[in-house]
């Protein structure tokens, strides 16, 4: 058995093992309320060599010592510093409390739990994380930025500064600070500023602490949290990948639960190992690997023990604790460095390879110079120049001008030899120098093999000509050369085993050299397979005959057998089918697409060039697109692709030029936006707009949209620049084009574009008519100053021609934002602009136009002026594409069409087209088809909708089309005709009206039978229709248990929802929908912990949920903590110090905040509260849970009822206001306010100067809450305690009157009952009391405030008349009462004195 622990990494400044990274000086801590310290006076410090043994006995004081190193305590005195970038792991005393709520999950489950945020979540409720009441009085220190006053309210990130680090820091801004109108205001992101370590870590260094802990773990090997990275990471600690993925802890045994704890403890690489007693968790055997694995640990080494066997040969630094004092031995402190091996960064170490497999040497870092070295090689070079010898330029400039990613390209362009170039750094040089999206002819190729410089001492003559070829888009050539046809020609006779004949075609020689032509030469063929089919499916134009189906590949150019033909596709079908679903059946060209997979993910092909992933990335997301659904499976191989593109991609020694880059994002945004991920899709464009310099904003003009419009009013319209710096080059022909066939010369080509359909409308003018005065300046939505300079001196009506990748920046955003969300902000109305600047102003690339032209219409189909446009230029689009994409052999004559197809000079070529396809994301043939049916639908023109879709044989949403219009007997015999055999004749194929299909089950059943059961069962509410689905997709259709689960939790069956939703769950474990639906039914079932784990991953996977993140509060609320009052603790009259003194304890495992569910909670419904902000009731649940802490959450109580009475005051009034929290609040500002002042209860109360809680709940009261209250005494007897604290006597008092007369004015209570009569009574007595104190106190406020002038003179007279009132309206039924007599002896008093 053998443990491996990861090594720690580079610590920056830290340069050997003897330096300190842990320091602590004079340190004392002493718990409150105990007599004396338990720890006192210790001085000690770590290293990444230290090897120490922590003794003594129970009692001592070892963990506490412990627990103030990791941060579990905060020391009392004495000075801690730790490293910014430390990474500590600390396993517990009780090893199985780290897993004891865990259980029911697999280790692999557990350790991206613990760690899905980047953080340990073990360690955020640390005190030295917890903000208490002094850090936040500390955090109110001001400072003086550009001459204004400034309170740090967040720190963000850090960055070097001097020898030390400076933070970005966000802002609100003071204003008449020190006055009684001080004011502070939230600053916009913009006005963030730096601040040195050394300034800002006496007020904010818990805040400082926490940016250091992200940076720390971003900077040091922060690794993927997915399920390979986990098995690769507990193999070290002897644990399979089976166990790890697919075990449950709770089935675990000790040793192997604690092998677990052991890999999640040291998931973050740390630099510092504390184990607490580990033989009291280990056997003899695992104690050996233990002891091994820390010998041979890169890291420092802290243990507590009682086992001197353990030890004796691991450590050589004993700290003895005795009696709270601790006693360093063999210790080599050292100031500074030390002495010792120096350490560097290490660099990677795997070998590194270009884009076409060529292994990079020389990839260290050169050695850095001394002074002296430096004035040698000066002195060298100076005489060498007087000799008149050439000095090289690259090595005279020091300061380069090129980009750094030139300068790479530059440098191993140089130091190759005899022409051996590296032909991916050469291409780089050549992209550089020259502007983003250039439209040379050979552009439209993907990364990394764009400008492929083919080296001739490698690859064969043939392959270069094949390559020119593949430049010119003509994919005929390619496949039918003397390469590419037998291998071809393999394909059709046994495609099952086809791969195996690639893999003999690489291997068949042991030389290096052609094996990587052979290589080269297998990728260009995948190529022209992959866009071939992407020709013949989605861009156009037609393929020659040779693509059509049945001459694929064929010897002599004859047509093969039908039967071959249909055989080879029907496999390709099935092997193209993922997790039960299908592809759509009548995919032309499908062999193309297959055989394109077999290639280019092929093993050999990968091993040789390992920049093969990001073409594989583009076949995986087209094959995605084609399916009826999204395959979890295939889902998860796209985004485990593009995790490692992106490391490739923006690595620091990343050699992918910027456009590269650019395009990386745009297929991302695309990839997001087609799973739904629409919020990480906006992050990529955002990031893709600020790498080309696009700078765009949607605006406000004034103008005129209709012919009879007289007044101009505010349009909208989108102000869009690209970079100055890349210059436009639109596609054009090139000097030194190919002569291919599908090169269009001259200028026709060049202004080639889709047609366009005029509106037409008797009122809307076919554009707006923006006004040409100059008071009409352009406006942004959110504020004006936000609007770049480069967009205000733009002409709406004539704006500059955009680059292409901009264009499809804003195509992109268009498409990725959800307009039936209100949550989204944008409407159909507001993304209109986005589209219309593409086609009035954007790139003439056919294929960006045709996309621009689809966005416009699918908006303009919900607008009844625009809808007849809409669908038009659909169908328009729909008949360009079916054109575009027939063969002129093949063309299909039953699609109807009423535009003519193009001529050849009025299309674009290939190369063109294919130029942005996968950043376009543009739909298929078919698809296209399907959404025009859709739009007909909707537009209520059923029958040409059923036209579209029996022609495409879509005949699930031909069955969904009948049951949209409540006929479900039509679309239950069009499922039930695919599915079974004909009642009355089995053998029957043709329609016959009266003909129930219920006869038996096909066999064998269609490729869509799973969707096609599931949509039958939606129509009949029959579980067993979902069964068989089910059963048919051989358990990987993940619908048909979600289709169960909702059928259970209607019927209220929530047993066997749960295990429903869980199967689906099992096949697609990131669906959002799901999880949602599964949280909700552990609700019902009342498994809180289980519906918190639900509502966690349903907030993982779409952190914009409101509803999900109030559920979650929900489930949280009713956890019940495991952990009893202390009181009812064995042994609990003396308080326990140290957490090994007493075994007996019950909850010694457990977490020390019994609130910890409560705060979760409150957290997550802060987040809903923020995401639903105009829902009472998620207000209303953080008023309470806010409310219901101890100590409650005050800032969050004043914002709940501030939001409550915003949305509900307005029909509710004061009863919106809750009275009892209300009071809370009140009382605590008063009572903080007294202890502060230290009870003394003359003091002057709120100090206006000062903002805090005081502030917000006086801002409450006198906004909010006064402007409310029309009956509520209580509210007026607050509002009097509030002002009387203020030192407002004469507010105080005016309140007291106002609460008295809401009791009185209330009717009936002169006849009523004796409870009504003894609270008037009692509200006079209080008012009375009221006069008497306050009635000759001195005036502070209005008019005579400060001049010695009382509240009021006539104090006794309004007292009496106020009891004289209530005696005379209550003299017939209550005189002679209890309360009769008191205001009775009250009159008397008020008499007499």
């Amino acid at each position: 058995m053998e443990f491996q622990f990861p090594e720690p990494g580079f610590l920056e400044g830290v340069k050997t093992k003897a330096k300190a990274i842990v320091r602590v000086n004079n340190m004392t801590f002493q718990y409150p309320g105990t007599s004396k310290p338990q720890i006192q006076d210790i001085t000690f410090q770590c290293s990444l060599g230290s090897r120490i043994a922590v003794i003594g006995p129970n009692g001592a004081g070892k963990s506490t010592l412990i627990n103030v190193l990791t941060g579990e305590l905060i020391p009392t005195t004495g000075d801690v510093y730790t490293h910014e970038n430390i990474r500590i792991a600390y396993i517990k005393q009780h090893a199985f409390a780290h897993i004891d709520h865990h259980l029911d999950k697999t280790p692999s489950e557990y350790i991206q739990w613990r760690f899905q945020t980047g953080e340990d979540r073990e360690t955020m409720d640390r005190a030295n994380k917890v903000i208490t009441d002094e850090d936040e009085k500390a955090m109110d220190k001001i400072y003086k930025i550009e001459n204004t006053q400034r309170r740090v309210i967040g720190i963000h990130s850090r960055r070097k500064f001097k020898n030390s680090y400076e933070y970005e820091c966000s802002f609100v801004l003071g204003e008449n600070v020190g006055q009684k109108n001080e004011k502070w205001t939230p600053m916009m992101t913009a006005d963030n500023a730096w601040i040195p370590r050394t300034e800002i870590l006496a007020s904010h260094g818990k805040l400082v602490a926490e940016v250091d802990q992200k940076e720390a773990l971003a900077s040091g090997q922060f690794r993927p949290l997915v399920r390979k990275e986990i098995e690769q990471h507990c193999a070290n600690f002897g644990l399979d990948a089976e166990l790890i993925s697919h075990s449950r802890m709770r089935g675990l045994s000790g040793g192997q639960r604690v092998k677990v704890v052991l890999a999640a403890c040291s998931w973050q690489r740390p630099h510092l190992i504390v184990l607490d007693e580990p033989t009291n968790y280990l056997d003899r055997d695992s104690l050996g690997a233990l002891s091994k694995a820390l010998k041979n640990f890169g890291g420092g080494v802290i243990i507590i023990t009682h086992s001197a066997e353990f030890t004796q040969d691991l450590t050589e630094e004993v700290w003895a604790v005795m009696d709270g004092r601790m006693t360093p031995s063999g210790h080599n402190w050292v100031q500074g460095q030390g002495k010792g091996e120096r350490l560097t960064e290490k660099d990677d170490e795997e070998e590194k390879f270009d884009a076409m497999g060529n292994k990079i040497e020389g990839g260290k870092k050169a050695k850095k110079l001394t002074a002296s070295e430096l004035r040698k090689k000066k002195k060298d070079r100076m005489a060498r120049r007087k000799r008149g010898e050439e000095v090289e330029l690259a090595r005279r400039c020091q300061k380069p001008r090129l980009d750094p990613l030139v300068g790479v390209a530059i440098s191993l362009f140089l130091r190759a030899d005899g022409g051996f170039y590296s032909p991916r750094s050469y291409c780089i040089l050549l992209d550089m120098q020259r502007p983003i999206s250039s439209n040379a002819e050979q552009d439209w190729l993907p990364y990394p093999f764009r400008s492929l410089i083919l080296r001739p001492e490698i690859v064969k003559e043939e392959v270069r000509i094949d390559f020119q070829r593949l430049q010119a888009g003509d994919f005929q050539a390619v496949l039918k050369g003397e390469f590419a046809k037998p291998l071809l020609n393999s394909f059709i006779q046994e495609p099952s085993v086809w791969y195996l004949r690639i893999r003999d075609t690489i291997w068949e020689t042991d030389d290096e050299k052609v094996q990587l032509s052979t290589v080269y030469h297998l990728i260009i063929v995948g190529l022209a397979l992959f866009n071939a089919f992407i020709q013949s499916n989605v861009t156009g134009p037609p393929l020659p005959i040779f693509f059509s189906p049945g001459f694929s590949f064929s010897d002599d150019g004859n047509q093969a057998e039908p039967s071959k033909y249909e055989t080879l596709k029907r496999k390709c079908h099935k092997w193209l089918a993922v997790d039960g679903i299908t592809l759509y059946p009548l995919i032309a060209n499908i062999e193309l697409f297959w055989a394109a997979i077999c290639i280019l993910d092929d093993q050999s092909v990968k091993k040789l060039v390992k920049e093969i992933r990001w073409l594989r990335l583009q076949i995986n997301f087209l094959h995605q697109r084609m399916l009826s659904e999204v395959a979890p499976s295939l889902q998860a191989k796209i985004f485990d692709d593009l995790k490692s593109l992106e490391d490739d991609v923006f690595s620091i020694d990343s050699q992918y030029p910027e456009e590269a880059k650019v395009r990386f994002l745009l297929e991302r945004a695309a990839i997001n936006t087609f799973h739904g991920f629409d919020s990480k899709a906006r992050q990529d464009l955002d990031r893709a707009a600020e790498r080309t310099g696009f700078q765009f904003a949607l605006t406000g003009l004034l103008g005129k949209r209709t012919k009879f419009q007289q007044k101009e009013t505010s349009q909208l319209v989108v102000l869009a620049k690209s970079s100055d710096a890349l210059l436009q080059r639109e596609p054009a022909a090139q000097d030194g084009a190919s002569s291919s066939e599908s090169r269009v010369n001259g200028a026709q080509a060049a202004n080639a574009k889709p047609t366009t359909l005029d509106l037409n409308d008797d009122t809307l003018l076919e554009a707006i008519s923006f006004s040409k005065t100059s008071s009409s300046l352009p406006r942004a939505i959110d504020d004006q100053a936000s609007l770049p300079q480069a967009l205000t001196i733009l002409d709406p009506s004539n704006q500059p021609i955009l680059q292409p990748l901009d264009s499809i920046i804003l195509l992109s955003l268009a498409s990725s934002i959800t307009n039936t969300s209100p949550a989204d902000g944008l409407t159909r109305e507001e993304t209109l602009p986005y589209a219309t600047r593409v086609l009035e102003g954007g790139s003439s690339n056919w294929q960006i136009y045709t996309q621009a032209l689809l966005v416009r219409s699918r908006i303009e189909g919900y607008r009844s002026r625009t809808v007849e446009r809409g669908v038009l230029q659909l169908q328009a689009l729909v008949d360009q594409v079916i054109a575009e994409t027939t063969p002129d052999a093949a063309e299909d004559s039953t699609a109807t069409t009423f535009l003519p197809r193009p001529k050849p000079s009025e299309a674009a070529p290939v190369t063109e087209r294919l130029q942005y396809i996968h950043q376009l994301c543009s739909p298929t043939r078919w698809e296209l088809e399907a959404e025009l049916a859709a739009r007909w639908v909707s537009l209520g023109g059923l029958r040409t909708a059923l036209e579209i879709y029996e022609r495409l044989q879509m005949w699930a949403e031909a069955a969904l089309c009948w049951a949209a219009v409540e006929r479900e007997d039509k679309a239950k015999k069009i499922i039930r005709k695919q599915l079974f055999h004909s009642t009355k004749n089995p053998s029957a194929i043709e329609d016959d009206e009266e003909d129930t299909w219920e006869g038996q089950e096909r066999d064998p059943p269609p490729p869509d039978a799973p969707r096609l059961y599931c949509i039958l069962g939606d129509i009949d509410k029959s579980p067993s229709m979902y069964e068989r689905a089910w059963s048919v997709s051989n358990n990987h259709y993940s619908r048909a248990q979600r289709s169960l689960g909702r059928h259970y939790f209607s019927a209220k069956d929530y047993s066997k929802a749960a295990e429903a939703y869980e199967k689906s769950l099992h096949i697609n474990r990131l669906d959002h929908a799901t999880w949602f639906a599964l949280g909700c039914v552990r609700l019902e079932l009342q498994q809180w912990d289980k519906a918190v784990d639900a509502f966690s991953r349903t907030v993982q996977l779409d952190d914009q949920d409101a509803e999900a993140w109030s559920n979650l509060a929900a489930a949280l609320l009713r956890l019940e903590s495991k952990i009893p009052a202390q009181d009812a603790w064995p042994n609990a009259s003396q308080p326990v110090l140290d957490d090994e003194d007493d075994e007996t304890l019950t909850a010694p495992h457990e977490p020390s905040d019994p609130q910890r569910h409560k705060r979760d909670a409150l957290v997550a419904l802060s987040r809903a509260s923020r995401l639903k902000y105009t829902s009472y009731r998620i207000w209303e649940n953080l008023l309470i849970v806010a409310a219901s802490l101890k100590p409650p959450s005050y800032t969050d109580i004043v914002l709940a009822q501030k939001r409550l009475i915003e949305l509900r005051g307005p029909s509710l009034g004061e009863k919106c206001i809750d009275e009892d929290i209300l009071e809370l609040l009140v009382r605590h500002i008063i009572k903080s306010d007294l202890s502060t002042n230290d009870g003394n209860d003359s003091a002057q109360g709120h100090d206006a100067s000062k903002p805090g809680l005081q502030r917000m709940v006086i801002e409450l009261v006198e906004k909010d809450v006064i402007p409310l209250i029309t009956t509520s005494p209580r509210l007026w007897l607050l509002v009097a305690k509030l002002s009387l604290w203020r030192n407002r006597p004469s507010s105080a008092l005016a309140a007291h009157e106002k609460a008295w007369r809401a009791v009185i004015s209330r009717p009936g209570w002169e006849v009523g009952t004796e409870e009504m009569w003894e609270e008037v009574v009692d509200a006079t007595v209080e008012l009375v009391d009221a006069y008497e104190s306050l009635g000759e106190m001195e005036r502070t406020e209005g008019l005579g405030g400060g001049e010695g002038e009382v509240v009021a003179r006539d104090w006794r007279f309004k007292a009496r008349s106020a009891v004289r009132g209530v005696l005379g309206r209550g003299r017939g039924s209550w005189e002679g009462t209890e309360g009769w007599r008191r205001l009775g002896e009250r009159m008397e008093g008020l008499k007499t004195g």
